[in-house]
């Protein structure tokens, strides 16, 4: 092996890590364009109508948790919104007397983002007591495709699938 060979791997291999750095910008930046794709999406679209049942909820007095999940990036921007989480049991109790228990037993409809942030997947989560097992339904949707009145009616079948849920839960004690 001559020196001549030995210099062309060398810097062959330097050109491979500047393809290789080059590579992992473009796909950051393709990560971040679609996460601010969809903060938009959850701050135009989702986050109102949740606000809107949330209120409904408040004012009729039954017991609800909503969070929200954030990612940050290392620069230190404005957090990206990529979930939202929907607790909900129909009963009336004060929301602030919040425990994990309760959680467990509350009925929860999940809005989040796919991990590649390329979709929507909203998930609806039933506990069922007899036998102890949980019905789950999911749809998966590009964030294009969302609109208000499909949240609207998302959050209104998860309403109403609770309550379902914990009537016949209770007829059967």
């Amino acid at each position: 092996m001559s020196v001549k060979s030995i210099l062309q791997d060398f810097s062959q291999g330097k050109t491979e890590q500047a393809d290789a750095k080059q590579l992992e910008a473009e796909i950051q930046k393709q990560l971040l364009e679609r996460r601010d794709r969809l903060t938009h999406v959850f701050e135009t679209v989702i986050l109102p109508s949740v606000y809107s049942v949330e209120r409904d909820l408040q004012q009729a007095g039954f017991w609800h948790v909503l969070q929200l999940q954030q990612t940050s990036t290392e620069e230190g921007e404005k957090p990206h919104i990529v979930g939202v989480l929907f607790f909900f049991y129909p009963e009336k109790i004060p929301t602030d007397q919040y425990n994990p228990k309760m959680l467990e037993a509350a009925y929860r409809a999940d809005i989040f983002c796919t991990e590649d942030f390329r979709k929507i997947m909203m998930t609806l989560a039933f506990p069922v007591r007899f036998p102890p097992r949980m019905d789950i339904e999911e749809k998966l949707f590009l964030p294009e495709e969302v609109t208000t009145e499909m949240i609207d009616d998302f959050l209104e079948s998860f309403i109403k699938g609770a309550i379902d849920v914990y009537r016949s839960d209770r007829t059967l004690l």
